[in-house]
């Protein structure tokens, strides 16, 4: 039997236990303190009704939510939305940025993205306005007004399940860990590898590298390795394993199809003290 941490155990032959999560305090829950969000200023009352959401759906796993700083924008431009985080991101303060889109243009997301994770290194959170019918309309309110809440009353529950996730995802992207299971072995690290050929460039590869780097296997390293053809992967490896092995006595490693393990360290190079286990 596996013991889910921090809940009870699970019926052994009970594989599904969201339902018991619903009211756990987490294994780490990571108080957002300083937040920003950012928006279109026609979406005034939508972000300050996802603020509350997300303060209230944090609460019962022991995620403190506090207000938000807040930027309005006058346009939804990718470009402004850009701006924004500029003008308003502080590093090593600001924990996150919430980005509440209108709708489902894949240049301002990918810009957002790009901009946060792929340039700066900033926490990033986009949260896709047309999926989210918030429960607290203006006074007084329109008949069309009226009849978006009386729908919204009857999702009630739907939205707040996906509020749940959202804010289940920004406690992991701030370093906070959900749950877990009880890992009788110590100083153990599980790796994952995996190869994407690209189609449109012929010849080059890149491969997908996590580490976990904790005895609860609930925090991970991981990088990337892009190979050229007839490039040994080895020569990628050996880097990501240094950077990613830290006080582990036995190390398993996962690879769909993997033939050949002395590529983990290469015939003739000194490699680390390490156990590496090829699984059935």
């Amino acid at each position: 039997m596996e013991f889910l941490c921090p809940t009870k155990a699970n019926e052994p032959t009970v594989a599904e236990w969201s339902r018991d999560l619903k009211s756990v305090e987490l294994l780490q829950a990571i108080p957002h303190a300083n937040w920003l969000i950012i928006f279109s200023e026609r979406n005034g009352q939508q972000a300050q009704n996802l603020a509350k959401l997300l303060e209230q759906c944090g609460r019962p796993f022991g995620i403190k939510v506090a207000e938000p700083k807040v930027c309005a924008l006058k346009s939804d431009r990718s470009q402004d939305f850009i701006q924004a985080i500029q003008a308003n991101y502080q590093s090593g303060v600001t924990q996150i940025v919430v980005a509440l889109l209108p709708d489902t243009k894949k240049d301002r997301y990918d810009a957002i993205k790009k901009y946060c994770a792929g340039e700066n290194g900033i926490v990033s959170q986009c949260v896709l306005l047309k999926y989210f019918f918030f429960f607290w309309p203006p006074n007084p309110i329109s008949h069309a007004d009226f009849l978006l809440s009386v729908r919204t009353m009857e999702n009630e529950k739907i939205v707040q399940s996906a509020v749940t996730k959202i804010i289940l995802q920004m406690n992991v992207k701030l370093g906070g860990q959900l749950w877990g299971v009880d890992i009788p072995m110590k100083k153990c690290m599980v790796i994952g590898l995996d190869v994407y050929h690209d189609s449109a460039q012929k010849g080059t590869s890149v491969c997908g590298f996590v580490a976990s780097i904790n005895d609860a296997i609930t925090k991970y390293y991981s990088g990337v390795i892009f190979q050229r053809t007839g490039q040994e992967l080895a020569d990628g490896l050996r880097v990501r394993f240094q950077e990613a092995l830290h006080k582990v006595s036995q190390c398993f490693c996962f690879r769909w199809y993997l033939n050949e393990w002395d590529i983990l360290v290469p015939r003739g190079q000194p490699g680390p003290a390490r156990s590496y286990h090829r699984l059935p």
